[in-house]
């Protein structure tokens, strides 16, 4: 028997009515069009309108198509099954047929069409003109944060013949980005042992890594993030480390704007990049450039890798995001559109991690309530990872280890709960929980980095999620090595692990609205690894 949906789907139809649009669209709605009411927000004080669109400027939407079966695609995924691209094809993606349809419709509107092997997502660019004509939508120059973008707060409409394969249109609202999870201080300490700020080192005692042989050989660990680190950068963290690792296993990939990609790194790619690669240091780390950290460039990005595993030009078994924004700010069609990415990666066996968040139960939100929590850590294959505060003694063992105050957690108003997500300490109810695991991310017990050209002392759960991704890497080369597959979608296999020797649970501090305590919380999730002992669990 298929599960109920994971998410809610909103169609308006818009019957009987011909509506006039503003003097700067060409086109009025026609009567068979359907508004695809989901695929906007209103605009929020922040965002200042300057005037109309200029009728030329250059505009870029994607249309997401629906995948086909996804109530029975999740139920697989939630049985721990790794499904074939093979099969991905054959039962779920959308089919050639009406992805074509949709390709012939762009393109007969003037469109420039950007595809993927995998359908989910066309992206189509054209002018202003073009992009309100067709949408039948009113194009404006806003004001946010000092930048200015093309956006509308109205509802695209598509053909009526369409809207049956059409998940949303996605784009329109460029000034709505996520941010990233980090914080730093300068260096309380780079060089004392097991004190902040803590090398790998510190860490791999502190978690018990140091008590297992491996190093993410055969292993590619993703990162999605805008901007790429710096070599020089990079080589220098690894020998101020001695950490045995090369610019070789470094991969970079531009999804987005070449200018975006190249700009002067601003942290958040350094802390991923060698949180991750210090942890696994035979293992490649492959980085995808968004160029901004706009919904849509992250989808280009989304897209790329399911493309690359699709068409079998690249092993990735693990993959994480360190950045999100407040749920309720997000679309429902965006978030149906990338929950549609993060199953098939899933489905693929790879393994998706995102930082929670560093405004503690608030999540960067307008309010408290606790129905707010920061995407993209609440969709249902993702694994959220909140933060901790560590203290190790002069050994480097965990001398104290609680809950940070900023590590985001709280209840997703909009992903229903999955059916893993059960067990000690999880509260009654519906709806999907945040966090899942946790880590150091305390800025003031942080970790060691080096960025353009300084040392520093970094924190916040964009710690944790990089970390737990080098982490995985040791677990999937292990099972690799007992011809095991990888280990996909981490949730449904940590839940069960509550009050067992391969996780410590974190049973003191709270984030704002919620206390860490016995078993889960939506502060620390299920605990930190006992790494020598999770590692051998889950190669079982």
């Amino acid at each position: 028997m298929l599960k109920k949906s994971i998410f809610p789907v909103k169609l308006i139809l818009t019957l009987g009515i011909t509506l006039c649009l503003p003097i700067s669209s060409a086109k009025a709605v026609q009567i068979d069009d359907v508004k695809l009411s989901d695929s906007n927000q209103p605009f929020t004080p922040e965002v200042r309108v300057l005037g109309p669109a200029p009728r030329k400027d250059s505009v870029e939407f994607h249309v997401a198509l629906k995948m086909r079966n996804l109530d029975e695609l999740q139920s697989r995924i939630d049985e721990g099954e790794e499904i074939s691209a093979q099969e991905l094809e054959k039962l779920y993606y959308p089919t050639k047929e009406d992805h074509n349809k949709i390709v012939q419709w762009l393109r007969n509107q003037g469109f420039s069409v950007k595809t993927y092997s995998h359908r989910l997502v066309i992206v189509a660019q054209g002018s202003a003109d073009q992009v309100q004509s067709t949408l039948g939508v009113s194009l404006q120059q806003v004001l946010v944060e000092g930048k200015t973008y093309l956006a509308t707060e109205d509802a695209p409409n598509i053909p009526g013949s369409l809207s049956d394969l059409v998940l949303g249109i996605n784009g329109l609202q460029p000034h709505l980005r996520a941010r990233p999870h980090m914080q730093n201080v300068q260096p309380l300490s780079v060089t004392t042992p097991f004190a902040p700020a803590f090398s790998i080192n510190d860490l791999k005692v502190a978690y018990g890594v140091n008590k297992v042989a491996l190093n993410g050989s055969g292993q590619r660990m993703g990162i999605v993030i805008d901007i790429f680190p710096n070599n020089n950068d990079l080589t220098t963290f690894w020998k101020n480390q001695n950490i045995p690792q090369s610019l070789n296993n470094i991969e970079k990939v531009c999804t987005g704007s070449t200018a975006g990609c190249n700009s002067t790194p601003s942290g958040e790619e350094t802390l991923d990049v060698e949180m991750t690669s210090g942890l696994a240091p035979a293992g490649k780390v492959r980085i995808y450039g968004s160029g901004s950290l706009s919904f849509s460039a992250l989808d280009a990005a989304y897209a790329q890798i399911l493309s690359e595993l699709q068409n079998g030009t690249t092993q990735l078994q693990q993959v994480s995001l360190s950045y999100g924004i407040c749920e309720q700010f997000v679309s429902s069609s965006q978030l149906r559109t990338d929950s549609q990415f993060f199953a098939a990666l899933v489905a693929r066996g790879v393994t998706v991690f995102a930082s929670s968040g560093d405004s503690g139960s608030s999540n960067g939100c307008s309010s408290s309530s606790s129905l707010k929590v920061s995407y993209p850590a609440s969709d249902v294959n993702v694994t959220s990872v909140g933060g901790t505060s560590l203290v190790s003694t002069s050994t480097g063992t965990v001398s104290s280890e609680t809950s940070w105050s900023g590590s985001g957690g709280g209840t997703s108003s909009f992903f229903k709960r999955p059916v893993w997500q059960v067990g000690t300490g999880v509260p009654a109810g519906t709806q999907r929980l945040v966090p899942d695991v946790s880590l150091v991310a305390d800025p003031y017990t942080g970790v060691y980095v080096y960025l353009n050209g300084n040392a520093y002392q970094f924190g916040g759960t964009s710690v944790s999620a990089p970390l737990w991704n080098g982490l995985t890497a040791l677990i999937n080369q292990n099972r690799r090595s007992q011809g095991k597959s990888s280990l996909g979608l981490l949730g449904s296999k940590v839940y069960p692990l509550i009050n067992t020797p391969s996780i410590r649970d974190i049973i003191s501090g709270n984030n704002g609205q919620f206390r860490a305590g016995r078993g889960y919380d939506q502060v620390t999730g299920v605990g930190v690894p006992v790494f020598d002992q999770l590692l051998n669990t889950l190669s079982q």
